[in-house]
């Protein structure tokens, strides 16, 4: 499984890649996108197909996890599953308007969905 960042900042890529190395987190991280490093930001899909290309990756199994309308609707226009999480600035009705395939008021259910592919990934 390979992870990557499509972040609608736009900071410079070495700023974002500072900021997970602060939490111990770009260890985990396969590729990292930022909307200045593409022509539209979300909801175009530039950011995410981006992603997916450096991650050598198909967009139609891919899972594109967000907490924002933009997300959403990007991750659908780049052809991704698009995964909505209402941890953010956007309300769980307001996500759920954008039609996401999976729809959580947290990140436990992807979290737990992750652990349990890589333990399967293992065996």
């Amino acid at each position: 499984m390979k992870i990557g960042i499509a972040t609608g900042r736009t900071s410079p890529p070495e700023s974002e890649w500072t900021r997970f190395r602060r939490y111990g987190l770009e260890k985990y991280l396969d590729a990292l996108v930022t909307s200045r490093e593409v022509e539209k930001r979300k909801p175009s899909p530039d950011a995410i197909i981006e992603c997916a290309r450096r991650l050598e990756i198909s967009l139609g199994q891919s899972l594109v996890v967000g907490d924002t309308d933009s997300d959403v609707i990007a991750a659908r226009r780049a052809g991704a599953i698009a995964v909505a999480v209402s941890t953010g600035q956007e309300s769980l009705e307001s996500l759920k308007s954008q039609h996401p395939e999976l729809l959580s008021r947290t990140l436990k259910p992807f979290l737990s969905f992750w652990i349990k592919r890589q333990t399967d990934l293992r065996r």
